[in-house]
């Protein structure tokens, strides 16, 4: 809690006033404070009309900005990383053991039957 004099001006409390940051009595203090200072009510309109404009400008750049296309780009990127770490998939690997092994073994039963 902001425990100030009521003639004094403090811009802490209004950013925190717009950052929605008060105290149920802070808020009562502000407000008493609002109603006979008119620099802190100008400053608090200023601070207000920038707030508002920024969050404008961003929220228009976001809609600008294509996401779902930049989304696309990382998770392929995320997936290229992955292989390149891990090697080749599994399935991959396991099927070469297979055949290696299918090889040995026809080749083991080729010499058996040429042998009787």
């Amino acid at each position: 809690m902001v425990n100030l004099p009521k003639a004094s001006c403090n811009d802490a409390i209004l950013d925190r006033y717009l950052n929605k940051d008060l105290t149920p009595e802070e808020k009562l203090f502000l407000k008493a404070h609002l109603d006979h200072c008119q620099r802190c009510r100008c400053k608090l309109e200023v601070m207000i009309t920038i707030a508002r404009n920024f969050r404008d400008i961003v929220q228009s750049a976001l809609n600008e900005e294509d996401f779902a296309g930049l989304e696309k780009e990382i998770c392929t990127a995320a997936v290229q990383q992955v292989r390149i770490k891990k090697g080749p998939p599994r399935i991959i690997t396991f099927l070469k053991v297979i055949l290696a092994i299918s090889i040995i073994a026809g080749v083991l039963l080729l010499c058996a039957t040429l042998q009787l």
